[in-house]
């Protein structure tokens, strides 16, 4: 029995009820939930002949989303762009962190997803939202681990592609900015849905 028009708006609810709450013990500190985070992006974006994104079903892919990565293309090429920042903090090991402000501006659904970029690493290659959001899901332990990871996905996440290390102990560590570029792309889906009437903008017939 396909499910009706009510009750895939309140399995969407669910969905940003969820992204909130692992939003806020993300915050925290609790970074490894980056990965179930990802697995909610999937739900609600990934669309093929077999997977049906949940906003596809609420024909709600006309949408605008507030996009925070429009001003990644620069000329910079030290270290990796996006919409994430290092904290500097003695106390603590140096990781990424979000850019957790109010969104200004916005891009089509589509484009969003599938084309804009969401970072630029040192080589000023591009990774969309799409792509970043499958590579942990689909790789690295969102919902499935692969032996061997895609060669630029590890450059980005384990190697050197994003620019910025730290020495401990003698053993340096290179930053990986995956989790709080995951954390970002939920943040401006709940920037997205806040004012958002739902039950209006969809577009799938009651």
């Amino acid at each position: 029995m396909r499910q009706g028009k009510s009750e895939l708006i309140a399995l969407l609810k669910d969905q940003l009820e969820s992204l909130k709450f692992f939003g806020i013990e993300y915050d925290k500190g609790n970074y490894f939930l980056f990965k179930d985070i990802a697995v909610r992006l999937r739900v609600l974006f990934h669309h093929t002949n077999s997977s049906h994104a949940l906003l596809k079903q609420l024909k709600l892919d006309h949408i605008e989303m507030y996009d925070s990565a429009y001003l990644i293309h620069d000329e910079a090429t030290t270290a990796c762009k996006g919409p994430i920042h290092i904290n500097f903090d003695n106390t603590k090991p140096m990781r990424f962190h979000p850019n957790l402000l109010m969104g200004l501006f916005k891009n089509p659904y589509e484009f969003w997803w599938n084309e804009g970029a969401i970072i630029v690493n040192v080589q000023r290659q591009c990774f969309t939202r799409k792509e970043i959001v499958l590579f942990v899901t689909n790789k690295d332990g969102g919902a499935h681990i692969d032996a061997v990871l895609p060669g630029d996905y590890y450059d980005l996440s384990k190697g050197e592609a994003a620019g910025w290390s730290y020495t401990q102990n003698s053993i340096k560590h290179n930053l990986n900015p995956i989790p709080a570029l995951i954390r970002q792309i939920a943040h401006e889906i709940i920037l997205t849905f806040r004012y958002l009437d739902i039950e209006t903008e969809s577009k799938l017939p009651a």
